[in-house]
């Protein structure tokens, strides 16, 4: 099998020609794909095939560098030369195809998003306006690798959008992502276990083809740092399952990815296969599904954060939105929840930020060994999280018990009727790069007027603006009486 290194021109059967940005572990290969050059992809290393150009100037100038001044070339050499200079023209113009092209699909791409009302794969950032200094702060806490950002807005200002763009940065930046939408029912702070297993099919390794904990495992299978019992990088939760992948049969493998993804809960189960497979490590602990344990679930999300860096990444980076909710919940189940809030901010913030002390204050639910466990997997984890909420009384009294320090908030404020401009001109520019035979200046009034409409609306919400703004150029372009 090829043997590739970063920088090398690949061809691949289904997407053509690109340029190697990383290897991952075991075959595992990330292209940046010439017609899709701004979202990358995970491919295996045996489906590439190695792009050389032949070495004419070795086999003219008999294993030598060309080095003769035009006037003394000979006519072998100068034949050469020419060949190189056409050769460069040539690869330059189908550059310039190549990209055009390339931002034309990727113009309509976003489109097609917009128009069905989801969040295009990439470029949510060349539409947003007015939060240059929201998105600085993100890509700060990115370049940290480490740490948290509070999203505060009203309804309305655009609070999942920011999360949308945060998403899409920290993608770009080469982190692992994880998305989660809190609910009072499925996805509650008060249920550490639901959130944790939500978390786990959520993850998202950058480049990869699909989504879960098989993106970020599976690349560490012969990585012995995190596969043994011995390794500098060992997991009671998750070392073993990597043992079992390479030792064990399917019917192992599978009770063992249910239990990394929270679907079985015992783990009798689990021992018994390890026996059989000669296990030396520490047995793996039962995941319960009591309130009491987040900082077992804390511990473990810390370690899928070292976990997705040794898989190639650079961190991971949490994304949770409405957790406003948490006022709907009941008191008792308001007190867990927050619980867990707390756990989160203890791994995320420094110390000195916090109004409770991480070790002796937060509750250590379970057994012994469950109340053993470290708060951090490892003290340097590179773990980011972003909450994104309505600035509610009740919910800025509860954060009011985790830190005085406006370090960690992001406040978004309404945009302007400037915002507002810019925001029109950056959706026809969208548009004209999709439709290069429609002119979008003489309706640009008009899609300022929209945008503004459809977010002074009581039931706004950014996307939805946008998305009127490319129904109008719609008709337009296709001559549809409003």
């Amino acid at each position: 099998m090829l043997e590739f290194s970063v920088g090398d021109r690949v061809c691949h059967a289904e997407h053509g020609e690109g340029r190697v940005l990383k290897k991952r572990a075991g075959s595992g290969i990330v292209v940046a794909f010439d017609l899709r050059p701004s979202l990358p992809l995970n491919v295996q290393k045996g489906d590439l095939t190695e792009i050389v150009l032949e070495n004419v100037e070795e086999s003219i100038n008999g294993g030598s560098t060309l080095t003769a001044t035009p006037q003394d070339e000979t006519p072998a050499q100068k034949s050469l030369r020419r060949l190189r200079t056409s050769k460069k023209r040539v690869s330059q113009r189908k550059s310039a195809v190549v990209d055009e092209k390339s931002k034309q699909i990727d113009a309509f791409q976003i489109l097609e998003a917009l128009r069905l009302g989801v969040v295009p794969q990439h470029g949510v950032d060349a539409y947003t306006v007015g939060r240059e200094t929201e998105m600085d702060s993100i890509s700060a806490l990115l370049d940290d690798t480490q740490g948290c950002r509070v999203i505060w807005g009203d309804y309305g200002t655009g609070k999942t959008h920011l999360l949308d763009v945060s998403e899409q940065l920290a993608r770009r930046a080469g982190f692992a992502t994880a998305r989660i939408t809190l609910d009072p029912t499925e996805n509650a702070l008060s249920h550490p276990l639901r959130l944790y297993r939500r978390i786990a099919e959520s993850i998202h390794m950058p480049g990869a083809a699909s989504g879960g904990l098989g993106s970020i495992l599976d690349d560490l299978t012969e990585n012995e740092a995190f596969n043994n019992a011995d390794g500098a990088c060992f997991s009671r939760f998750f070392s073993s399952y990597l043992f079992v992948l390479n030792h064990g049969n399917e019917e192992d493998i599978g009770w063992f990815r249910d239990y990394v993804h929270a679907d079985k809960i015992g783990s009798d189960e689990l021992r018994k296969i390890l026996r059989r497979l000669r296990w030396r490590g520490e047995m793996p602990l039962t995941l319960s599904d009591f309130r009491t344990y987040g900082r077992m679930y804390t511990h473990m999300i810390g370690t899928l954060a070292a976990f997705a860096k040794g898989a190639g990444a650079n961190g991971l980076v949490l994304l949770f939105d409405e957790v406003e909710r948490i006022d709907a919940l009941s008191q008792g189940q308001r007190g867990y929840a927050l619980e867990v809030l707390k756990h989160f901010s203890a791994v995320t913030m420094a110390e000195d930020d916090l109004l409770f002390s991480a070790e002796h204050e937060l509750y250590r639910g379970g057994q012994g060994v469950h109340k053993a466990l470290s708060l951090k997997f490892q003290e340097d984890q590179p773990l980011c999280v972003i909450f994104a909420l309505t600035p509610l009384p009740e919910i800025e009294a509860h954060f009011g018990e985790i830190t005085e320090s406006d370090e960690y908030d992001v406040a978004l404020r309404p945009l302007r009727k400037r915002d507002m401009v810019e925001l029109a001109r950056r959706i026809g520019d969208i548009y004209e790069v999709s439709y290069p035979d429609f002119e979008v200046a003489p309706f640009l009034e008009d899609l300022v007027e929209i945008c503004g409409e459809g977010l002074d609306a009581h039931d706004a919400n950014f996307r939805a603006a946008v998305r009127s703004c490319v129904y109008l150029m719609d008709e337009r372009r296709l001559g549809i009486e409003a």
